[in-house]
């Protein structure tokens, strides 16, 4: 098992944030857990300088709640987390508590700095309902597909079965109309 400890920045009192309150309670969090930093954190400096306290996670949610441009900002950490280390997601098929197989979504962000890891920090989705609905609309495509390719041969044969004897009638009313004239 993982044991892991927020420290919430924000005096819910005041309101006011402060990374001192990461720094303080650094101390009284037994070195096996995993600390997390949260609030106040929305620059890459407050990270590194929350690091030599032990902290390894960090909430970041701030940076995008304080803007209007959600987009905006959001592409501006891509494209931060871009430049200074690698974005990975896939899926995976896990079978859950209940013995059931999910599918989920995992992505994932190495921040880094001056080729420093600062930390990783990733997302996991379950996607089963939405890999079942793709999963049925391939399956359509496909029987779509091959209706088609039936429908195609189908009209093909009964095309030759129709002209078949439409030729024979139309030679036989050559040679009647060559014989009445």
């Amino acid at each position: 098992s993982l044991d892991m400890l927020g420290v919430n920045n924000r005096n819910l009192k005041t309101f006011e944030v402060s990374l001192d309150t990461s720094k303080q309670l650094a101390e009284k969090i037994p070195n096996d857990f995993v600390k997390v930093s949260e609030s106040g954190i929305s620059i890459v400096d407050s990270i590194k300088e929350l690091q030599p306290y032990g902290y390894k996670g960090f909430l970041i949610v701030e940076n995008f709640i304080k803007t209007n441009n959600y987009a905006k900002s959001a592409k501006e950490i891509i494209e931060l987390l871009k430049s200074r280390g690698k974005i990975y997601q896939y899926k995976a098929e896990l079978v859950n508590n209940n013995s059931e197989r999910i599918t989920i979504s995992l992505g994932g962000n190495l921040f880094k700095w001056e080729d420093e890891i600062l930390y990783f920090d990733g997302t996991i989705e379950d996607i089963t309902k939405q890999q079942e609905y793709e999963n049925e609309l391939i399956k359509a495509k496909e029987k779509a597909e091959e209706s088609d390719k039936l429908k195609t041969e189908f009209l093909a044969g009964m095309s030759h079965e129709i002209r078949t004897p439409v030729n024979t009638i139309m030679s036989y009313l050559s040679l009647l109309n060559n014989e009445l004239n």
